[in-house]
Order: structure tokens, then C-alpha cells, then sequence
């Protein structure tokens, strides 16, 4: 598979044209957002499409964050709420769920994208999480040599 990055969030994937994901985040009180999280999604070599957070509170509204479209009802839903409320909000043929805590390899966002791209069928597509020291953070899980968690 060939990728050749493009402006406007669009890469070329074997002569297809393919806009980066949505990126949906349930965010729990903080002030700024999940400044590490956008941080790093803006620091993709494919930009997400659009960046939907849902503000989960405490205090309503949240205030304004640049470059994110932020959805909240007033009260604190949970997080798998949070994630259908996005969910039904998208127009986008694909999506990247992430948790507001995480913070995504530079490469990320492309990877999903190129992933999904390549398996038009899976309903889901998934990453595993490394902390600080390297190690993959599996809980529980072992992992195959493709990194997919096996019970």
C-alpha cells in the first residue's frame, strides 16, 4: 500500500481519496479540554476530519476549545453515552474512539485509517496502549505478534 500525505487532511491510498477519521472523546472536567489528547491529534501526519468531544461536566457549558466541536446535554451521561451521542452525531464513514487521557503516536491516525482502509469489512479496529516505559499496557491480555488481545 502506498500513502502519499495531501493538505487538507487527505491522503491517496492505492488511487482511492480518503479524508481522515472523525475522532470522537467523552471529556471529564477539564477546564481546557484534553489538552494532551488534541495536542497530539493535531501533531498527526493525518488530521482527523473533525474532532468531536462530549463534555460530561461538571460545569455547563464548557468553555470554547479551537478546532473542536463540543456537544454536552447538562448532565453527566457516562462515557458509553457519551460515545453514542457522537456516534449519532458523525457523518463520517469512520471513526476513532479515544479516551481523554490517552496521548496517540505521531502516526496514529494514519495507521487506523490505512487499517481500516485495507479491511473494508471489520467493525472495529483497535491500537494497544504503551505506557511510558514502553511496555504494552495489555490488562490481562496476551498479545500476538499483531498486537491483537486474545483471552
Amino acid at each position: 500500500m502506498s500513502a502519499t500525505l495531501r493538505s487538507a487532511s487527505d491522503i491517496s491510498l492505492e488511487g482511492v481519496e480518503v479524508s481522515g477519521p472523525e475522532v470522537l472523546v467523552v471529556s471529564y472536567g477539564q477546564d481546557d479540554g484534553p489538552v494532551e489528547l488534541l495536542a497530539s491529534l493535531r501533531a498527526q501526519t493525518l488530521a482527523p476530519a473533525t474532532i468531536h468531544v462530549w463534555h460530561n461536566g461538571p460545569m455547563f457549558p464548557p468553555r470554547p476549545i479551537a478546532g473542536v466541536r463540543q456537544h454536552w446535554s447538562g448532565v453527566g451521561v457516562g462515557y458509553g453515552e457519551g460515545i453514542n451521542q457522537l456516534l449519532a452525531r458523525s457523518q463520517a464513514s469512520t471513526c476513532i474512539v479515544a479516551t481523554d487521557d490517552v496521548v496517540l503516536d505521531l502516526n496514529c491516525v494514519e495507521r487506523l485509517a490505512a487499517e481500516m482502509a485495507e479491511h473494508p469489512r471489520a467493525v472495529a479496529v483497535g491500537c494497544a496502549l504503551v505506557g511510558g516505559d514502553g511496555l504494552v499496557n495489555a490488562y490481562g491480555l496476551r498479545l500476538t505478534e499483531d498486537w491483537l488481545g486474545i483471552n
